[in-house]
């Protein structure tokens, strides 16, 4: 009877509290400790032009959130994804410093957002958007925690609504106060391991510092190149006058290089576009082959390149030249920019997250005066060598050095539209005929002896850089094992938690040549690659669906990444 009596009496009480545990429960589940607010920047937002967003995050106390890098692979961190509608860009969402905390479940401290804070991004309206309400979708992930407990994992979406009007049109901004606290919370926030998180976290001073030493390290990058020769060409016919006026021959055509890169890198940063990208596709690198043989041509003295009479009469006659160095400046640095692409993608995620079109012009000049200081010199020397002793005889066989150099950058831009084999026997054949000519049948140096020993030197030496460019075009020496991109296997590592490499790359790439030649084969790589499975997105028709699902699901801006 009392064992009855005690069933029946728990029977009871269960049916009493299930509903209040269910309940309870449910109460957990629908918890959310944060609320995540849209702080407006502009009353209206103007098309054409780059705004700042920026989202107000509070967590109700006692709880707090881990941030957006925890220091326990365990933690889930707290992001915010944003998608604009198409043709519009955002710009990288930038976090506040962290705190670091102690708590009971951790024996060390923590990074952890709690309280209020402020998050931000920007956003890029193109001149082409169709005036009225434009709403962007966001979703934030997050886990909150307390002292004893965490939540499960939790994804909430919101919505930025935005008034945008025509370019052009007056706007008023809103929320300045909170804007320039956020910007303060994230001074000196610690990089992530990118180009623009050091920019971010160093100040401006230093930011342009950096900027300017990345700029002069860009000289090393084999598409800078053919801008020797050239220059050394062109101002070597630049010397009459005054020593001022060949330094301002020279100011002008790095001014010029300058300023070409400066509304280039402007203009790419506005589109989210690579600016290596776009001249890297097939087309353009006919193009580029097309003018190093125009111009190589000329050093074989077939024919003189000279500025078109009505830009040259526009320099006025107290000084002729000036206009036609500023011109020549502006229009051949753009032969170098297939090899900056890969550098100037942290610059642009910077200047993105800005949302500063004159913050980035200052940024990309300052960029391509670094890349143009070494021409500023090399402009002088070369104005300089028509005054060496009996200059003319030896001074025509070198413009022929520099136009079978020409003719071999031609060759270095067509190599990824060409297979290894026809491509090694057109180097090779270059490489004999240049040795040939130079060494031997070029007829310049008769009774110069000492000349007559370097031209020989310099023939056997062609030779051999025949040798160097084949290595260059040639497969890669014991390179690892690649597996075409799926992203099936791709979840599957993820499960298991295995780490994985992406490497995006196309045919048309160059700089992804070299990393295939040099950087995957190094022994030291190929040691540090054994644990990691190598997967291999081919993005080489670039605006194909599944290259263009691929840039979007990895915001890849650029080959290679």
């Amino acid at each position: 009877m009392t064992r009855r009596y005690g069933i029946l009496v728990g029977t009871l009480v269960l049916m009493g509290v299930a509903p209040f545990v269910g309940r309870a429960r449910a109460q957990v589940e629908e918890f959310h400790p944060l609320h995540i607010e849209v702080v407006p920047t502009a009353d209206r937002y103007p098309a054409g032009a780059s705004y700042p967003l920026l989202f107000r995050v509070t967590v109700d106390r006692p709880w707090h959130v881990n941030s957006r890098e925890p220091n326990d692979e365990f933690l889930i961190p707290t992001t915010i994804t944003l998608d604009p509608p198409g043709g519009m860009n955002v710009g990288r969402v930038s976090f506040p410093r962290p705190v670091w905390k102690k708590f009971a479940f951790s024996d060390t401290e923590l990074s952890v957002y709690e309280g209020e804070f402020y998050v931000g991004s920007s956003i890029t309206l193109p001149p082409t958007v169709e005036p009225g309400q434009v709403v962007v979708n966001g979703t934030i992930e997050y886990q909150a925690c307390n002292d004893s407990s965490c939540l499960p994992p939790q994804r909430e979406p919101f919505q930025v609504a935005m008034a945008v009007v025509a370019p052009g049109e007056s706007y008023r901004k809103l929320n300045e106060e909170a804007l320039a606290a956020f910007q303060a919370s994230t001074a000196q926030t610690p990089g992530g391991g990118t180009f623009g998180d050091t920019f971010g976290s160093r100040g401006l001073l230093i930011t342009f510092l950096l900027v300017y030493i990345g700029g002069l390290a860009l000289n090393l990058t084999p598409c800078v190149y053919p801008l020797i020769p050239i220059t050394v060409g062109y101002f070597g016919g630049q010397s009459g006058g005054r020593k001022g006026r060949l330094l301002v021959h020279a100011v002008l055509y790095v001014v010029g290089m300058s300023i070409t890169y400066s509304l280039l890198g402007v203009f790419a940063s506005l589109t989210g576009s690579m600016l290596g990208q776009a001249l890297q596709n097939p087309v353009v690198l006919v193009f580029l082959a097309l003018v190093m043989i125009v111009l190589a041509l000329s050093m074989f003295g077939l024919y003189e390149i000279r500025l078109p009479a009505f830009l040259a009469q526009g320099a006025g006659q107290t000084k002729p030249g000036y206009l036609g160095t500023t011109f020549m400046g502006l229009t051949i640095g753009i032969i170098a920019a297939p090899c900056i692409g890969p550098f100037v993608l942290g610059l642009m995620t910077y200047v993105g997250k800005e949302g500063n079109p004159f913050l980035g012009f200052l940024l990309f000049f300052t960029l391509a005066i670094g890349l143009g200081t070494p021409f500023l010199f090399l402009a002088l020397f070369s104005g300089e060598i028509n005054r060496l002793p009996r200059s003319g005889d030896w001074m025509t066989w070198i413009s022929k050095v520099f136009g079978f150099v020409l003719l071999a950058m031609a060759v270095y831009f067509l190599s990824p539209l060409l297979s290894a084999t026809p491509l090694e026997w057109i180097i090779m054949a270059l490489a004999v005929a240049a040795g040939l000519y130079l060494g031997f049948l070029e007829g310049s140096g008769k009774g110069r002896p000492v000349f007559l020993w370097i031209k020989r030197a310099v023939g056997v030496s062609a030779v051999v850089a025949g040798a160097y460019f084949v290595t260059l075009v040639g497969g890669p020496a014991h390179g690892p094992s690649w597996i075409a991109y799926d992203a099936t296997v791709l979840e599957e590592q993820k499960a298991a938690r295995s780490p994985a490499v992406i490497d995006f790359s196309a045919d048309w790439c160059i700089p992804c040549k070299e990393l295939e030649h040099y950087t995957f084969s190094d022994p030291r790589v190929l040691d540090l690659s054994r644990d990691l499975m190598l997967v291999k997105a081919d993005l080489t028709n670039y605006q194909s669906s599944e290259s263009v699902h691929l840039r979007e699901k990895f915001h890849i801006k650029g080959v290679p990444t």
